[in-house]
Formats: structure tokens, sequence, C-alpha cells
């Protein structure tokens, strides 16, 4: 029979409870796998916000040189990598680390076309302004994870992000959040238990023991 640990069982009242001390396992390592989880017609739907004619390559050009002159205009940015050639864009993904107001909408077409490529884009988007933080909703990595579930602790304004996330990804989040909630310094602990706690709420606890029990 899968024990179930007394942290998953505990009601989500405030103020959260403390992580266990007892169960600490250090040295835990999270899945470095990175994965894009799409909804039914979602990436379809992403795509379709991308512009209605194709970007030339001149115009491309001209707006990186005008960005790396000092001149950062994200959204545009957004805008000329959704729609220009895609050989033309690729190797200016990697570096790219779009700010600004609500940066979601513009990216959407950027990580439908691009997927896995435009994750650093969309992590930094949603790190420097929460207003973007929908972008990161069809990923699922740890690092990802582990912002999830401090904004989900720390964080009521994100409730509706944070519910969404969880609940699309479930428990497939829980092996990426184990290493933390078991070993991980305290903030990132408690984060980390809170969010299981959220998944035991949801899918149930025997599911979330389940899906941490490859960590022994």
């Amino acid at each position: 029979m899968t024990t179930v640990p007394e942290a998953l069982l505990a009601p989500l009242t405030p103020p959260p409870a403390p992580a266990p001390q007892d169960d600490i396992v250090p040295g835990l390592v999270a899945p470095s796998d990175r994965l894009l989880c799409w909804e039914p017609g979602e990436k379809a739907e992403w795509e379709a916000t991308g512009p209605a004619a194709p970007c030339t390559p001149e115009a491309l050009e001209d707006a990186l040189s005008a960005y790396a002159a000092g001149f950062r205009d994200d959204r545009r940015l957004a805008v000329l990598f959704a729609g220009a050639p895609e050989d033309a864009v690729r190797p200016h993904l990697a570096g790219w680390r779009p700010e600004g107001w609500d940066m979601a909408e513009p990216l959407k077409p950027v990580v439908a076309r691009f997927g896995l490529d435009a994750r650093d884009a969309a992590l930094h988007a949603a790190t420097a302004r929460r207003d973007a933080a929908a972008i990161l909703l069809p990923f699922l990595d740890a690092e990802v994870a582990l912002l999830m579930a401090r904004w989900a602790h720390r964080a009521p304004t994100t409730r509706d992000l944070t519910e969404a996330w969880f609940g699309r990804h479930g428990t497939a989040a829980v092996p990426l959040l184990t290493p933390a909630a078991l070993g991980g310094k305290p903030g990132r602990r408690r984060d980390a238990v809170h969010a299981l706690r959220l998944i035991a709420v949801s899918r149930g606890p025997g599911p979330v023991a389940e899906a941490a029990a490859p960590y022994g």
C-alpha cells in the first residue's frame, strides 16, 4: 500500500503549514526534460494570432539592428519573429529576453511556431512581468513548475493562472516538484509542498504519492 505523506493530507487553510522537517531527503534531482503540452486546438489558435501577411527578412534585419542599438521594441520583434522566414528567426531566439507590458499575446504565435526554442524567451517575459505569465501555460519543466509553485503559494493575484497550470499538468508536475519538497531550501520547500497539496486536492493524494514514488 502506498503511504501518503501527511503534508498532502493537511487542509488547505491559511496560514500555510510549514514544510515538515522529518522527511528531508537531500540530493534529489528533478527531471531535466522540457515539454510542451497543448490543449486540443490550442496550438492552432495561438498560431492564428500571428500577422496576416509574412514579414520580410529585410524588415527583420532592420528591427534587429535597431534593437541592438538600444531601441527595444519587443512587441514589434515578436510580430516579426511570428511572420519572418523561420531560418532567419531561429538563430535570434536563444538570446532574446523580451520584456515590457502585456507580452503574452504577441508571444503566442512565436511559441506556437517555434515551440521549445521559444521557451527561454517566454519564461523571461513571464518573470519580468506577470501580465505575460499566461504564455507559460503549455510549458512543463522543473523551472516552470517551481515558478508556478511559488506564485501559487505567495502571489494570490495569480490564482487563476496557477490553477489553470496545475489543472492542466496535474500529476505530471509531481516529479518536478518532489526534490524541492523533500530537500530544497526552506522557502522553495514550502512552495513545493503547497503545490503538491494543491495537486492532491484535485487529483487525490494517492496519485500524487504514486507520481513521487520513483524517488523512493
